[in-house]
């Protein structure tokens, strides 16, 4: 007995969306293998990649209620609809207690070991500055004011507190050209602080 086919039109969608939908750990190994890991190429390409997946999974979610209400528009427009309460709930009433929340984890903090806190000047995500810069507004203009902002939040009985931007720099460091830089600081501030303790 032959199963159902599918819908002709919803199978060619659903195809044609899951098929745009990127490997990224596919794709990250084969940059591991070539010895390009670290380079601005492969961060823009696995940038783009990540980007890419989050439209395609979007799409596929959109394509998935368009089957499985029968193309209907009734029932499609109300799930929707649902949705959209949905994302407006956790929005405008759950996102700012649970940002209140996490904040207040993180103002309780209390940290009894040396700390190296490291930064790309650019940082598009916590370098303050005009929009869409900063959505978490740290200070990146120098490190005495990056640690003036984020030092307090560590808890007052930080033995060390050290700082350091690497400028023209990104949110991920360790994948920027000069990212060497920032290597040698961490690598100095280790034998620093941590060797002298193993050795003690």
């Amino acid at each position: 007995m032959a199963e159902p086919r599918p819908h002709a039109l919803g199978f060619r969608l659903f195809f044609a969306t899951a098929m745009s939908i990127t490997a990224i750990p596919v794709l990250g190994r084969i940059f591991m293998e070539l010895g390009l890991s670290h380079t601005r190429t492969a961060a823009l390409t696995i940038g783009a990649a990540a980007i890419d997946d989050v439209v395609g999974w979007l799409l596929l979610g959109v394509v998935s209620t368009i089957v499985t209400t029968q193309f209907a528009p009734g029932p499609f427009a109300l799930r929707v609809l649902l949705l959209g309460v949905y994302l407006a709930v956790v929005f405008l009433v759950v996102r700012r207690p649970l940002k209140r929340s996490i904040a207040a984890r993180i103002a309780t903090m209390d940290v009894r070991v040396p700390v190296l806190l490291a930064i790309g000047g650019s940082d598009p995500l916590f370098c303050k500055g005009p929009p869409p810069q900063g959505p978490y507004g740290t200070d990146c203009s120098s490190v005495e004011r990056f640690l003036a902002i984020e030092g307090p939040r560590l808890g007052s009985r930080v033995p060390s507190l050290e700082g350091y931007i690497l400028p023209g720099a990104g949110h991920n460091l360790n994948v920027m050209p000069n990212a060497r830089e920032w290597f040698a600081v961490a690598t100095e501030w280790l034998n620093r602080k941590v060797a002298p303790r193993r050795q003690g």
